[in-house]
């Protein structure tokens, strides 16, 4: 087997292939990436039983055949050799490489022992702009527990309802909900994990322009960008029913400047992270919303002017609130509030799409 590769087009695809291997495990073949060459291209594959990414790309085959090779290793090595081609040579159990005056032999797995990747290929495909698909991403993913007792919650739920997208992530302090229009006339309702959901994103984070392809087929979904595909185990249900748990309406509404609110928040948080409870007090009182923590270390105050004729007292833990204040876009936010022991509601001002809610604490 040999076939020559650009190292700059290699580096950028083991950046990808390197989020599905293994690094702690005890099958020793899954710490690899699987080579295939035929028909002048490169077929990679790294596989972790719960992610699997294959890229294809195009290469000099001048024999084919297959490899498995240790993937940092083979990583770290591309890394440090000259921007230019190299050349792998396979040779009964060991790996050549050559570049200019570079030469490494390295020792390879039995690709035999490498597992199977699932299958999943289905004519009920969905296409969906990479962009968009980012954008939701950015806006819900954050609020996944990392809870592992809660195994549904450690996922966002995909729910794909004909020319709807609708994606919501709990972690049962804060809700995070993004509805977009998408072209569809298919219906998907899915639970997929919060670190899968985070590696697609980094990966379409440098191409907004093409769209992604999402297939679902019984206990796995495929995402397919360009010349990536990624496989992913789904989180079996049921999913949260989170209409239950937010209220429908609000008795107080009060639009406030985002940046000020975040500043006078990120300020709060440096004291309320340091206490026991994670506290910070939100308190409103005709125009004035005063932002206060009370810690072992010390207090602090801020104060800002809004537009509301209610008094009102609520305790939270300020990081849930800079979460959403960091994703959202407008100018101003829309807090929406029912009472003080009940979730409440932050939106930005122009749009609908978007719902962040917070589970209060409850305080004196």
């Amino acid at each position: 087997m040999k076939f020559s590769i650009d190292n700059k087009t290699l580096i950028e695809s083991l950046n990808v292939l390197i989020k599905a291997v293994s690094s702690k495990t005890t099958i020793e073949v899954l710490k690899g990436i699987y080579v295939e060459a035929k028909n002048d291209e490169i077929i990679f594959k790294t596989y972790n039983l719960e992610l699997a990414i294959t890229i294809n790309l195009d290469a000099i085959v001048h024999e084919e055949g297959s490899f498995v090779v240790e993937a940092k290793l083979l990583n770290d090595i591309i890394r440090k050799l000259p921007s230019d081609v190299t050349t792998f040579t396979k040779n009964g159990d060991t790996l050549n490489l050559k570049c200019l005056n570079s030469d490494y032999n390295l020792n390879i797995y039995n690709e035999e022992e490498f597992p199977k990747l699932p299958e999943v290929t289905s004519d009920q495909s969905i296409k969906i702009n990479q962009a968009l698909f980012s954008n939701m991403i950015r806006h819900t993913n954050f609020a996944v527990s990392k809870d592992e007792s809660k195994i549904a919650l450690t996922g966002s739920l995909i729910d794909i309802n004909k020319d709807e997208l609708t994606m919501v992530s709990i972690d049962g302090y804060s809700i995070a909900k993004k509805v977009s229009s998408i072209e569809s006339d298919k219906k998907i309702n899915v639970i997929v994990p919060g670190k899968t959901l985070s590696e697609i994103e980094k990966i379409i984070a440098t191409n907004f322009t093409d769209d992604l392809e999402i297939i679902v087929k019984h206990n796995y979904i495929a995402f397919i960008i360009n010349n990536i595909k990624i496989v992913s185990k789904v989180i079996e249900g049921p999913y949260i029913d989170y209409e239950k748990v937010v209220p429908k309406e609000f008795e107080t509404t009060i639009v406030i400047n985002r940046k000020e609110l975040l500043e006078a928040v990120d300020r709060a948080a440096l004291l309320a992270n340091s206490s026991r409870t994670y506290v910070m007090i939100m308190e409103f009182d005709n125009n004035n919303l005063t932002i206060s923590t009370n810690s072992q270390l010390g207090k602090s105050k801020d104060e800002i002017t809004v537009k509301n004729n209610r008094k009102l007292k609520i305790g939270l833990n300020p990081n849930y609130l800079l979460k959403g204040l960091k994703v959202i876009e407008d100018d101003n936010i829309v807090l929406s509030i029912d009472s003080n022991v009940k979730p409440f509601l932050v939106k930005p001002e122009l749009d609908d799409t978007y719902e962040y809610y917070i589970v209060p604490v409850r305080v004196r």
